[in-house]
């Protein structure tokens, strides 16, 4: 009995740190910002936008990342989703959008006495389904696959609203349950 205290003593703090290494690099970072929206049931139209309110987001880059839910009980009959996200940023500051990359667009959408309102704009196709039809995923999980549709800079702490829309071919899209929105600072 003797004999194995010693080994276990001397095994101990490599377990420990072994364990803790794992528990630290297992975790990810927790979003700044996620939410879900679900959809009708049935169809999504072109005309409905899906929003999501943020009350505050601080100065820096954030990562936009979008997650699609498939319906189980209604399948979607294409491979790609093509949305367009929209954030309208308010602040009374004239630099509150920095130009962060080539694919952003910075466009003054509206001036209201000091309130300044800016847009950041993106297109994106997101892969929804392979090319036998089952949906991407891992199946019934809470986890969703992100994907990274592009990086937003603020100059100043700013409130506004993401605004998602469908930009298919097709007026009326069936297939979708829910969306999520994931914004990472960097």
């Amino acid at each position: 009995m003797g004999s194995l205290l010693l080994p276990m003593r001397v095994a101990f703090p490599y377990v420990l740190f072994f364990t803790v290494s794992l528990l630290l690099t297992a975790c990810g970072a927790a979003p700044t910002y996620s939410a879900y929206r679900s959809l009708p049931p049935t169809e999504w139209a072109d005309s409905e936008v899906v929003r999501y309110e943020v009350d505050t987001l601080a100065p820096g880059t954030y990562d936009v990342s979008v997650t699609v839910r498939s319906s189980l009980a209604h399948s979607y009959p294409y491979k790609s989703l093509a949305l367009q996200l929209t954030f309208f940023a308010t602040e009374r500051s004239a630099d509150t959008l920095a130009h962060a990359a080539d694919t952003t667009q910075m466009v003054a959408v509206a001036r209201d006495s000091l309130v300044e309102v800016k847009r950041w704009e993106q297109r994106v196709s997101l892969p929804v389904a392979r090319v036998q039809g089952e949906p991407y995923g891992r199946g019934l999980s809470l986890h969703d696959e992100a994907h990274y549709v592009g990086t937003l800079t603020l100059n100043d702490s700013v409130a506004g609203h993401f605004a998602l829309r469908h930009l298919m071919h097709s007026h009326q899209v069936s297939g979708i349950a829910a969306l999520g929105l994931y914004l990472q600072r960097r």
